[in-house]
């Protein structure tokens, strides 16, 4: 019997119920530690850095904490025949909104790394990665970027079956940039991953509980039919997920995890986060969140057509 996905990335990432890093990842994480300045930071700079200092406080205290949700978050998803019918296309795209550090794509090009390694793969192509990574910190673009790069390179140096990556990077707000995403959906066809990890909580606070789950929704558009939409958040904000889940009629789960704290901050810790993992559903539910312009844009196109 062939082992599952889930089980091989257990064995390889979570043995004994416990996340930690792989080998690659901590030494890109280190390394990238060891540039950074060390200084007093505000828990808002540390949580959302915009300044060297921040971003420096965020990979040593945040980076592994939110890096294992998704991986956690992801499990059930990487087991699926959505997901295997992803992998047989040769090519994962992601979208990250809010990516920090590119924490989001580097969490499951570590799961995906696991699952290539653990694979007899004679013959087959190297899986490709169309990256967008949308944050407006420059700090957090530039680390993301470069922490990519190296982990990817890293992979190569082990043909770990990891091919070729397209990085983009987006600076403009979301949803402000949405028409730069739809732009990039033409160009590199629709992604396979919408992740909004730990900034629902700003968005929220910048435009309210209605426009974010009209925006979040809206995404199901540039969202492949194999594809889900992830939305993490810590566990103080069970009231935000939980609207946000009856809004966008999707589930909102409360998970644990135990994890090692990396860099070097002790043998373990459990941490509990609300989850909102679904598939972009491209109906009715869907359409009603559009904007009235748009609905009445393709009823005048489908008219055209002789719909």
């Amino acid at each position: 019997m062939t082992e599952s996905y889930e089980s091989q990335i257990r064995y390889s990432l979570c043995p004994a119920g416990v996340w930690h890093l792989s080998d690659i990842m901590k030494n890109v994480l280190r390394r990238q530690i060891t540039r950074l300045p060390n200084g007093e930071v505000s828990e808002e700079e540390a949580m959302y850095p915009n300044t060297a200092s921040g971003m420096r406080t965020f990979l040593e205290v945040f980076f592994s904490r939110h890096y294992f949700q998704v991986q956690n978050s992801l499990l059930d998803y990487v087991d699926s025949d959505d997901f295997g019918e992803i992998l047989e296309e040769g090519e994962v795209r992601i979208l990250d909104i809010g990516c920090g550090p590119a924490l989001g794509v580097l969490a499951v090009t570590d799961m995906l790394m696991c699952l290539l390694e653990n694979q007899n793969r004679p013959g087959q192509h190297a899986i490709r990665f169309v990256y967008v990574l949308n944050d407006t910190s420059k700090i957090c673009l530039a680390v993301g970027q470069r922490m990519l790069d190296e982990y990817l390179a890293l992979c190569n140096a082990r043909n770990a079956g990891i091919g070729e990556h397209k990085i983009l990077t987006l600076s403009n707000d979301f949803p402000d940039n949405t028409r730069q995403l739809e732009r990039m959906v033409k160009n590199y066809e629709t992604f396979h991953l919408v992740m909004f990890s730990y900034v629902v909580r700003p968005l929220e606070d910048e435009n309210g509980i209605t426009s974010l789950a009209n925006d979040i929704v809206g995404t199901e558009n540039l969202c492949d039919p194999h594809g889900r939409i992830l939305i993490l958040q810590d566990q103080y904000r069970e009231s935000l997920m939980r609207a946000l889940g009856r809004q966008i009629k999707a589930s909102v789960e409360s998970k644990e995890l135990t994890q090692e704290i990396s860099p070097n901050r002790g043998t373990g810790d459990t941490y509990s986060y609300f989850q909102c993992l679904y598939q972009p559903r491209f109906g009715e539910h869907s359409a009603q969140y559009r904007s009235a312009e748009a609905v009445a844009g393709r009823k005048v196109a489908a008219v055209f057509e002789g719909v």
